[in-house]
């Protein structure tokens, strides 16, 4: 298991839970009266529930007897996967975190109902004198498709780069997330050298994650490198970050990857409030399980999880980019 890559697609209906019974002297996990196909998939079903269980971002206020038997009740008699989906969702939907999901065999992504309003809207981009511009969108692909995007951004801010540049904004709006860490090495010039932020469980366990020398690096280990990394004239400059609700996730993670940095201030509107991190399991039969299992804190360890908001909330795309100007040329 690894953090090296956090998923963010977004479930967008209302939340509504099945709620079904168990008797209370019978065992979830054993049934004595169903085919030997259906065995396979309690069996299977009980394996999954299992790492919930051990490993959910939640795992210590799920009641999980309870938890358990409702998911297994919805399952009776079913005899093939692909009969489970309603029941996978019910399971993702009863963690209650609103970012788990599971992959199919297919490709196909099953999610939890959620009311999270996520969907992204259009934006302006407006230039400002003396200011640098990079626009961080999401991204998901391979090793070597994350160090090109990384390195793509490195590029965009050497060649905006000049002495007489008094500031940068960093646009993360519309950032649906994907994978964090070539977003993390790409705009390392800008971020700084350092620990940025953390991952931390309900025991509290911390992971540390942030930019040196080129790379983006969790505990110690680098993820994405970056070549020949770029050092901005002016390593210090102000930074403006925006956002809106439909960052989400790994874009999120940037958002934190800001908070606490000297010379930094936010503009938007909350983001989408999946500020945490996703493991993948293997859950056989070629399903996957992204579980989310950890949450995110900055650098002076403040703890996220929900919607971010900005430093300030302004929804008028014009009165944005008048105030971060203003903010930037003062």
């Amino acid at each position: 298991m690894n953090f090296k890559r956090l998923f963010s697609y977004l479930p967008i209906v209302l939340i509504s839970f099945l709620w079904f019974s168990c008797s209370n002297d019978e065992d979830p996990k054993i049934n004595s009266d169903i085919s030997s196909e259906a065995q396979l998939q309690i069996d299977w079903l009980n394996n999954m529930l299992d790492i919930m269980e051990a490993n959910s971002v939640n795992r210590k206020v799920i009641d999980w007897p309870t938890f358990r038997g409702n998911v297994l009740d919805a399952a009776r008699g079913k005899e093939r996967k692909d009969e489970l989906d309603e029941v996978l969702r019910n399971a993702i939907s009863l963690l209650g975190d609103n970012h788990s999901f599971i992959v199919k065999p297919s490709g196909q992504l099953l999610f939890g109902p959620s009311n999270l309003d996520c969907f992204s809207h259009s934006v302006s981009v407006v230039d400002i004198e003396n200011v640098g511009y990079i626009k961080v969108p999401g991204f998901s692909g391979n090793p070597q498709e994350a160090r090109n995007f990384a390195k793509d951004l490195q590029v965009q801010i050497q060649e905006q780069d000049n002495e007489n540049l008094t500031g940068w904004v960093v646009d993360l709006r519309n950032n649906s997330g994907g994978d964090m860490w070539p977003m993390l090495a790409g705009i390392g010039p800008i971020l700084g050298e350092g620990i940025a932020g953390y991952f931390v469980d309900p025991d509290n366990s911390k992971s540390e994650w942030g930019y040196f020398d080129g790379n983006s690096r969790l505990s110690g280990q680098d993820i994405t490198t970056v070549d020949n990394p770029y050092e901005l004239l002016n390593p210090n400059p102000k930074v403006a970050v925006l956002f809106n609700r439909a960052c989400g996730s790994s874009g999120e993670a940037i958002i934190v990857a800001f908070k606490e940095r000297p010379n930094t201030r936010s503009f938007g509107e909350p983001s989408c409030g999946v500020s945490t991190a996703n493991l993948s399991f293997d859950l056989g039969d070629g399903y996957t399980l992204f579980l989310t299992v950890s949450t995110f804190t900055d650098r002076s360890q403040n703890r996220y999880g929900d919607r971010i908001p900005p430093d300030e909330t302004i929804l008028d795309q014009e009165a944005l980019w008048v105030r971060v100007e203003e903010w930037m040329t003062n």
